[in-house]
């Protein structure tokens, strides 16, 4: 997140069910990271995102073009390709 932190054309947004807010929030202070947290249960139902941490890159045209479902430990290697791909779409 911080390294797409100045490109307007990235956003960044976590979704929690509302029981992990706290350590979320903490999680997201220890790592400097400055992002909104969205507590909406209905929302993870209707998108049905059953396990947290679910991680997604939205194009330009809103459409998913990646989705990981659980913890990695290097996920921004990946992520960081993966948004620089969806930046890349017209």
């Amino acid at each position: 997140a911080n390294r797409h932190g100045d490109n307007h054309s990235v956003a960044f947004l976590t979704v929690i069910d509302g029981r992990q807010l706290g350590g979320a929030r903490n999680w997201f202070r220890d790592s400097g990271i400055e992002q909104p947290i969205l507590v909406g249960r209905e929302f993870m139902r209707s998108h049905d995102i059953a396990s947290v941490p679910t991680t997604w890159v939205v194009g330009r045209d809103g459409v998913v073009v990646f989705e990981h479902v659980g913890y990695q430990r290097d996920i921004d290697r990946e992520l960081g390709a993966r948004i620089q791909h969806a930046l890349a779409l017209k």
